[in-house]
């Protein structure tokens, strides 16, 4: 699973203003500053703090975040740089950067210091 799949996913199972407000953290991250670590982070809060309109919206969100952590940040540190990208969603916006983006992309998906 992807993460921008992940976010559909969660779309689907709680379209209300919290499930929207986790789909939002997944796919904001792509574009602002912060690393794998602190989506990890922002993610665990966000759905830790949140009623969601039934416990079965929640434990399906859980559950489908807690996959994605195992897949795709736990492993994070064996991956290549491909993987990664793939992983994150983020192939096609580093086909398009030049260096200083894609620098900042190595260092997002802690591929670089």
């Amino acid at each position: 699973m992807t993460l921008d799949q992940l976010a559909e996913a969660i779309d689907r199972i709680s379209p209300d203003i919290n499930g929207r407000r986790v789909a939002a953290t997944l796919r904001d991250w792509k574009t602002d500053g912060t690393d794998v670590t602190e989506l990890s982070s922002r993610v665990e809060r966000n759905i830790g703090h949140t009623w969601f309109e039934t416990d079965a919206a929640h434990h399906a969100i859980y559950n489908l975040w807690s996959r994605f952590r195992i897949e795709a940040i736990s492993p994070i540190g064996g991956m290549t740089m491909n993987e990664r990208l793939y992983s994150f969603s983020l192939l096609e916006v580093f086909d398009g950067s030049g260096d200083s983006e894609r620098d900042v992309l190595y260092r997002k998906l802690l591929a670089r210091d």
